[in-house]
């Protein structure tokens, strides 16, 4: 605390309590008192009067119960209260705090050194609430910035990239009947890098998309959605002659979408890809509720993961195969991460090289209560 003068306003009715409060402030040197007996007279001191703390009395002529730091709450949001009762309550001290309340004192119980402490702490609490609401806004900000440079970079990107890849095209063309042309080489390179680019980029924005979380969700029937999702990964799952079963009934939760359509499609084409050579893909899905959430399972027999690589695995861009060896660009299961911490969940993977891989994550049964 710095050694200006704090200002306390005191709105308090009643005489004998009055005189105490003021006898323990009044001998402090640092710290001015103003008192007021009724609510109307607090809110209009608090219209222009600086103010530093608030010391509150539930029960005056005017206003009495949580209505009266509701209504000092809504007059000067910035200034911490700490209300005195002479009812020891504990739940109307929390019912106080949620309402904007910084603490709690009941009468009979204050000793000078604890009232001083507690408005000096409250200042304090108010002063650090303020600085994480204000950083808590610039980090919104420089996300819907961020998100909005990416949408930019995106599709300035994509222009000049299908040019290349068209031009590339067009030379393939040209060159077809000439095999042997060491050019042919160059030109499929080309093609190949142009379309690695148009990936990344894809992906790019899909990660940038699902890091703003959507602020509406909808009853979403996770046993539908994944069948929807193994239809739309039908092809790859012929090439590879995979098998995907469900172990039980999915359930139906409160959450997004199209972010669940994108985890779902992310894990089992991951399932897909990175399976043993001679070795079809086995993969299970799988949903336990446990307490006040669902925890997922996909499940899969293929190469497995090194436990040293469990943690790097969800990076963004940390790759553990070249892209010759499996196709990717390092962003899906970031982008799962996202997906997963935007429901209020968590994901982790359990993993035997040779043996299979499972990825479980967590959503929360009520979603609507911690979005909405």
């Amino acid at each position: 605390m710095s050694n200006d003068v704090t200002s306390v306003l005191l709105v308090e009715d009643n005489t004998a309590d009055a005189y105490l409060l003021e006898k323990f402030l009044l001998s402090v040197e640092q710290i001015e008192l103003t008192q007021v007996e009724c609510l109307n007279k607090a809110i209009d001191y608090l219209q222009d009067a600086k103010v530093d703390a608030i010391l509150l009395d539930l029960s005056l002529p005017d206003s009495r119960g949580l209505d009266t730091v509701r209504k000092v709450h809504w007059a000067r949001p910035e200034i911490p209260i700490l209300v005195l009762t002479g009812l020891d309550d504990e739940e109307v001290a929390i019912a106080a705090l949620r309402e904007g309340a910084q603490d709690y004192l009941i009468k009979g119980e204050i000793r000078r050194t604890w009232l001083v402490r507690a408005i000096h702490y409250a200042i304090e609490r108010q002063q650090n609430l303020e600085k994480l609401q204000h950083l808590n806004k610039e980090l919104t900000r420089s996300n819907q910035e961020l998100e909005q440079f990416a949408y930019v970079v995106s599709h300035d990107l994509q222009q000049p990239l299908q040019s290349i890849f068209g031009f590339a095209q067009i030379l393939a063309h040209i060159y077809r009947g000439r095999p042997a042309e060491p050019v042919n080489q160059y030109i499929h390179q080309i093609i190949n890098a142009s379309q690695h680019m148009s990936q990344l980029i894809q992906d790019l924005l899909t990660y940038a998309r699902v890091s703003q979380p959507e602020r509406s969700c909808e009853l979403t029937d996770c046993n539908q959605l994944v069948e929807q999702v193994i239809a739309d990964l039908q092809p790859n799952i012929n090439e590879s002659q995979a098998v995907i079963t469900t172990e039980n009934d999915l359930p139906t939760l409160c959450a997004h979408e199209t972010q669940l359509i994108q985890l779902f499609q992310n894990l089992l084409s991951n399932a897909l890809k990175y399976h043993l050579p001679e070795q079809p893909p086995h993969v299970q899905v799988s949903a336990k509720h446990r307490e006040n959430e669902w925890c997922f399972g996909i499940h899969d027999n293929g190469i497995g993961i090194k436990p040293e690589h469990f943690d790097q695995v969800f990076q963004i861009f940390q790759r553990l195969h070249t892209k010759e060896e499996y196709p990717g660009t390092g962003i899906g299961l970031a982008t799962c991460k996202k997906i997963v911490e935007n429901h209020g969940g968590r994901i982790w993977v359990d993993s035997e090289p040779a043996i299979g891989t499972t990825f479980y994550f967590t959503l929360p049964e009520l979603m609507h209560s911690k979005i909405n």
